[in-house]
């Protein structure tokens, strides 16, 4: 379900996040929204999202990442090309986002390929 869009005006770091969380809905348990994602491009900028200045824009950026890497083969291989890994890496390095690290870590190995070492 999609988030309730705001009401008013947005700043644009709230409009980027609220566009972000949008992006994780829709590639919430649904594959093919997941693969017309990566179609779009969509793995690399919320790769290079996760490093925004803005925790909260990071936050979503990585969860949105978790749902689409959770079920898309494709989304797992642009993941990778994009520098996911090092996203990874920089996520678990921080106590506030160290669960999401593990998460992504997570959805970025399982499935029926060997993805990881």
């Amino acid at each position: 379900r999609a988030p309730e869009q705001p009401k008013g005006n947005l700043c644009p770091e709230k409009r980027k996040a609220w566009t972000v969380k949008t992006l994780s809905c829709l590639a919430y348990n649904h594959e093919c929204n997941q693969q017309l994602l990566v179609k779009a491009g969509g793995v690399a900028l919320l790769v290079n999202l996760v490093g925004s200045d803005s925790p909260h824009i990071k936050m979503e950026a990585a969860k949105a990442l978790c749902n689409v890497l959770s079920g898309c083969v494709e989304a797992k291989a642009n993941f990778s090309e994009a520098g996911g890994e090092r996203v990874v890496q920089k996520l678990a390095g921080d106590a506030k986002s160290s669960d999401v690290a593990g998460a992504l870590f997570a959805n970025m190995c399982s499935g029926p390929e060997d993805l990881c070492p």
